[in-house]
C-alpha cells in the first residue's frame, strides 16, 4: 500500500515539492525543484518579453461542474471584485492545464511558476484542476474526473477556443483525456501542449536504458516511480485491464486513433532524453 506525504517548499527562486514514501520498509525521499526545467521552457513555448498583464486567482473549494481546482485570469477580468473567474465569452480562450507530479504529487501551488507566467503573457483564462490522487483512488478515477471537466469546459467555451496542456503525468493525463473524449464523441480542442509526458506505463518502460543512466539526475528515484505507478493503475491490472492499453498508456494507441483524438500539438522534452532518442 503507498503511503506517501508532501510539502510545498518556499524559497528564493525556487518551486519545489517535497515528497516521500515508504517501500518496503526503506523511507524514500525526492525533491522536485519546477522552477530549473520550468524557467527555459516558458521561454521557448512563450518567447521572451515582459508579462503583459497582471494575474488573479480564484480558487474553488467546492465541487461543481468543473471540479475543485484554481483558476486563473488577467486581473479585472474576473467576477466579485476577481473573486471568481471570468463567465465564458464567444471569443474567450480556454487553456485546461492537468499538472503532473507523477500522478500523486504536486497541484496548483506548485505550478504558479508556470501558470501565472503562462496567463501574464498569453491572457487567457486556465483552468487548472485539483483531480483526486492515489492513494485516495485508483485509474481510472482520475481519467474519469478529467475527461469530464474537459467536456463541461468543452461545452462552455466551444472546442476550437480551448487549449489543453500538461506536463509529465499531466500529459498522460492530457491525451489520454483526449482519447476518452473522441470515444464519447467530443469534439478535440484547438490545441495540446505536451511537456516530458508520461506515456508509457507498462513495467517494462520502468527498466528501459534512459531510466537507468538518467536514475541520478531525474527528479523522482526509480523505485519512488515504480510505487506511484503502482497506486494509479494496479486497480486495472487487478480488473484485468492490460498497462498497455492506451487510455493507460497512450504510447500504445493506434495511429488512426491518435489522429482522430488529438489537434495540432506541440511536445516538449528535455535534453537529456532528446540526446537519448537521437542515439536510438
Amino acid at each position: 500500500m503507498l503511503r506517501a506525504t508532501g510539502q510545498n517548499l518556499a524559497c528564493a527562486g525556487c518551486v519545489a515539492y517535497a515528497a516521500a514514501a515508504c517501500l518496503n520498509g526503506q523511507q524514500i525521499q525526492a525533491t522536485v525543484d519546477l522552477a530549473a526545467p520550468f524557467a527555459p521552457l516558458i521561454a521557448r513555448l512563450l518567447g521572451p518579453g515582459v508579462a503583459t498583464c497582471p494575474v488573479s486567482s480564484a480558487v474553488v473549494p467546492t465541487t461543481t461542474n468543473t471540479g475543485r481546482g484554481e483558476w486563473l485570469f488577467p486581473t479585472g477580468a474576473g467576477r466579485e471584485s476577481d473573486l471568481l473567474p471570468p463567465l465564458p465569452t464567444a471569443r474567450g480562450k480556454l487553456i485546461l492545464y492537468l499538472h503532473g507530479g507523477a500522478f500523486v504529487l504536486c497541484g496548483a501551488q506548485t505550478h504558479r511558476l508556470i501558470s501565472f507566467e503562462i496567463v501574464r503573457r498569453t491572457g487567457a483564462v486556465m483552468l487548472m484542476p485539483a483531480y483526486t490522487r492515489p492513494p485516495h483512488c485508483r485509474y481510472p478515477t482520475t481519467l474519469d474526473e478529467c475527461a469530464r471537466i474537459y467536456c463541461e469546459v468543452a461545452r462552455r467555451y466551444s472546442p476550437e477556443n480551448v487549449i489543453v496542456m500538461g506536463d509529465s503525468a499531466g500529459g498522460n493525463l492530457a491525451v489520454t483525456t483526449l482519447l476518452r473524449a473522441c470515444r464519447e464523441g467530443v469534439p478535440r480542442p484547438a490545441g495540446l501542449v505536451l511537456m516530458s509526458p508520461w506515456v508509457d506505463l507498462t513495467e517494462a518502460s520502468l527498466s528501459a536504458p534512459s531510466m537507468v543512466e538518467n536514475e541520478r539526475s531525474d527528479f523522482i528515484p526509480r523505485k519512488l516511480m515504480r510505487l506511484f505507478k503502482e497506486a494509479y493503475c494496479d486497480g486495472a491490472s487487478a480488473n484485468g485491464i492490460d498497462p498497455a492499453d492506451p487510455l493507460i498508456s497512450p504510447l500504445y494507441a493506434e495511429p488512426a486513433e491518435l489522429a482522430a483524438a488529438l489537434p495540432r500539438t506541440l511536445a516538449r522534452r528535455s535534453s537529456r532524453s532528446a540526446a537519448r532518442l537521437d542515439e536510438t
